[in-house]
């Protein structure tokens, strides 16, 4: 499964849960952007069991 999630949200609590869970993550891809004067970062993760 791709998770695309941002910094804006709770970035390390969904890798908490991903990792909680037993799941592997890696990431994919990444990107960094000025979004209202701050930066955030954008990251998918392959996620598999």
């Amino acid at each position: 499964m791709l998770v695309f999630f941002g910094s804006s949200g709770d970035l390390a609590y969904l890798e908490h849960l991903i990792d909680e869970q037993g799941f592997q993550r890696a990431v994919v891809a990444r990107h960094s952007l000025a979004r209202d004067g701050q930066l955030v970062d954008y990251v998918t993760f392959r996620v598999t069991a």
